[in-house]
């Protein structure tokens, strides 16, 4: 078994947080994203002042077609759960993202504060 890889990245946006985050929300469906085949809100509500959503994001997968031979047909879109939550008053931000299949390549979990 091999040990996890873990990457961390930072960037600064330098726009409002108001635009990142309403960038965030328009990131899918659009003419770029052709790999995704779907983005729906599964659920969405309000506590503490925070709206707090949950999506399911489905996929193609971005493989080498080498690669793509060794991979059953049922795994062929990948299915991404993403929960995000926004404070408006403390202007914050939380996205984490984790894949729901295709754990057998790859698991992948994505946090992002914004």
């Amino acid at each position: 078994m091999t040990s996890p890889r873990i990457f961390n990245g930072w960037t600064t946006f330098k726009k409002s947080w108001e635009d990142v985050t309403v960038a965030h929300w328009l990131k899918y469906p659009n003419p770029f994203s052709n790999h995704i085949l779907s983005d729906d809100v599964v659920e969405r509500k309000i506590e503490e002042g925070k709206l707090c959503t949950v999506r399911l994001i489905v996929k193609k997968q971005k493989l080498p077609k080498t690669l793509m031979m060794f991979v059953p047909s049922k795994h062929r879109e990948c299915y991404v759960k993403e929960t995000s939550i926004i404070d408006p008053v403390n202007q914050e931000c939380i996205i984490t993202a984790e894949n729901l299949n295709c754990r057998f390549i790859s698991l992948v979990k994505r946090n992002f504060t914004i």
